[in-house]
């Protein structure tokens, strides 16, 4: 299976990402006090964090360094003893625009998420027991019918839902699948289907004038992953770059396909 990033969206190019992050969680605990995040940061993105921090939640120690890759997009690494996570943070600007935080649309979020995947692992990264990719994605539509009718074209044969009359749908299903990296190891293929309805309100002064805008989306949320009921498992980093890919597709065949087993 290899889903072309440019196909994938083609059909549907308004797919806006909500959040979007992927963890590895190393085979031993990290020592933080040997771990400099900038460093790692850099590696990605060929230039200085921004802001690095280092505290405490609820006495586990936590490292964080954050900053731009270009002038719409900005990256977080946050690194505990036990996982890490390179998540995309919201785009201000495209957030206000539909009330809610997200950080940009698809087609050009897509492409640094598979360069920053592949820059994130080198020969000297830790070895991992376990990997994650996760996101959230809205395509917008015209009303609240029309998003009804794309969740039934994204989910049938399963699912049929009466698009005139239905609210307040929420659908959760695994599918998972046999990795062809390791054909031994499950992979989870969790999505979340459903409509959301945001409201944007605007005042102008002084007159005092104001209207209000609703915006109608399907909204699919995916967390992909080796099975951490599976046993154990030990990735060494060339085998944890071509997982990563491997989630990465499956996460883009459901945003391109829909629930298909």
């Amino acid at each position: 299976m290899n889903i072309d990033i440019a196909t994938t969206w083609q059909a549907n190019p308004e797919w806006i990402v909500e959040h979007l992050r992927w963890t590895i969680f190393p085979q031993e605990p990290l020592d933080l006090n040997n771990t400099n995040v900038n460093t790692w940061w850099s590696d990605v993105t060929q230039k200085e964090a921004d802001s690095t921090s280092q505290t405490k939640i609820h006495g586990i120690p936590q490292h964080q360094a954050l900053g731009d890759i270009d002038e719409d997009t900005r990256l977080s690494l946050l690194v505990r003893p036990f996982d890490y996570t390179w998540q995309f943070m919201p785009n201000t600007k495209l957030s206000a625009t539909i009330a809610v935080p997200v950080v940009g649309f698809a087609p050009m979020i897509m492409p640094i998420l598979s360069e920053c995947l592949r820059k994130s692992i080198h020969d000297t990264s830790p070895k991992a027991s376990r990997l994650a990719l996760g996101g959230a994605f809205f395509l917008k539509t015209d009303n609240r019918e029309v998003a009804y009718e794309q969740l039934n074209e994204l989910l049938k044969p399963w699912v049929k839902l009466d698009a005139s009359r239905s609210s307040d749908f929420s659908y959760i299903i695994n599918r998972k699948r046999q990795s062809t990296v390791i054909p031994t190891l499950s992979l989870n293929r969790l999505a979340e289907w459903g409509a959301v309805t945001t409201n944007v309100q605007w005042k102008s002064l002084p007159a005092s004038t104001s209207f209000e805008v609703n915006s109608y989306f399907v909204r699919v949320g995916i967390d992909i992953n080796t099975d951490p009921t599976a046993g154990t498992q030990l990735f060494e980093p060339p085998q944890q770059l071509e997982i990563l890919f491997e989630l990465l597709e499956l996460g883009k065949e459901i945003i391109a396909r829909g629930d298909i087993e």
